[in-house]
């Protein structure tokens, strides 16, 4: 009877081991779902932010070091291809280096892109702890383009437009780049009685990107494979 007793319990058990293998449960279940979320992080080539993005380019090397000055959260490894994926919805990827600018794009970036509230004083915090910063917006489909940089915790300029709102942030003046590029030119062409008569579009975006740091659309011919970056989500913006 002994023996038929533990047989029992034992031919008890395994058919709940083989249900528990067959479906883990809640716990087991979220543990995989994890390990199934998280991005890619083989190393890879760099690659294009896409359209309708928005960015910083930091002067610096370590992507780590660039999520805690960001104060990112929920941050994990990611290369270029699962970082970018990942960030298409919500988080920021920071990238790996290329030609000494390490770069910071995602939903979020997109989504915080009040120059006063948002992007100033990120981009004062940034080049405060690595020299030089800069940002930039080209979204074809909000209509709303931007561009600005600080050099050692100061924002020496910044520019914004927004559709049918016009220029809805300024400061500083415009620079050598900028005035190499037309920028802030009225249109001769243009004879209506509207305020604003030149208007900025993603080829400028991009000049002025390639101007002060790199042209992320020039990325992939830029760099050779190396490690990884990082993903996570953004938090508020320090305070001034």
């Amino acid at each position: 009877p002994r023996a038929l007793l533990v047989s029992g319990r034992l031919a008890g058990h395994r058919p709940a081991a083989r249900r528990r293998a067959a479906d883990p449960g809640p716990r087991g279940g979220r543990l995989a779902r994890a390990r199934a979320a998280r991005p890619d992080c083989a190393p890879d080539a760099p690659q294009a932010c896409g359209r309708d993005a928005a960015w910083f380019a930091v002067r610096a090397a370590d992507p780590a070091a660039v999520a805690r000055a960001l104060a990112l959260r929920t941050v994990l490894p990611a290369n270029w291809r699962g970082g970018l994926a990942d960030v298409r919805d919500a988080g920021a990827f920071v990238s790996p280096p290329v030609d000494g600018f390490v770069f910071v794009t995602g939903a979020d970036v997109r989504a915080r892109a009040d120059v006063d509230a948002e992007v100033a004083p990120r981009l004062a915090h940034l080049s405060a702890q690595f020299g030089f910063a800069a940002w930039f917006r080209s979204d074809d489909a909000a209509d709303a383009y931007g561009w600005a940089f600080a050099r050692s915790g100061e924002v020496a300029r910044a520019y914004a437009f927004a559709g049918e709102h016009g220029p809805v942030a300024w400061r500083g003046e415009a620079d050598a780049a900028e005035r190499a590029r037309g920028c802030h030119v009225d249109d001769p062409r243009d004879r209506s009685d509207d305020d604003v008569k030149w208007w900025p579009d993603r080829r400028i975006v991009h000049a002025l990107a390639a101007a002060w740091a790199r042209d992320p659309d020039a990325l992939p011919a830029r760099g050779a494979v190396g490690g990884p970056g990082v993903v996570g989500r953004m938090g508020p913006a320090p305070s001034c």
